[in-house]
């Protein structure tokens, strides 16, 4: 975790070149800010919905194919989660 963030009341993983989470999860990727919500309009707003949800798919993809791969090899599923955690 960050020791402080890039501005006063934004998120701890936003840089000046975005988010430094290479992984994030459902919570992340829903967040949108208040700055956000109103410079896009409609259309962006649920272009921005629709590439966030391919993102959610594709780690969704991607955690369930490691945990198919780790469970071939004999770890436990909750060995992904684990992982994550440290």
């Amino acid at each position: 975790m960050p020791e402080s963030r890039l501005r006063m009341g934004s998120c701890y993983f936003l840089s000046k070149r975005g988010c430094i989470l290479q992984f994030r999860l459902i919570l992340y990727v829903d967040f949108l800010c208040e700055k956000i919500l109103t410079c896009l309009d409609h259309s962006d707003l649920v272009r921005l919905q629709t590439i966030s949800g391919e993102e959610l798919m594709a780690g969704f993809l991607l955690y369930d194919r490691v945990e198919r791969f780790l469970s071939e090899k004999g770890f436990p599923s909750s060995a992904i989660v684990a992982g994550l955690r440290q």
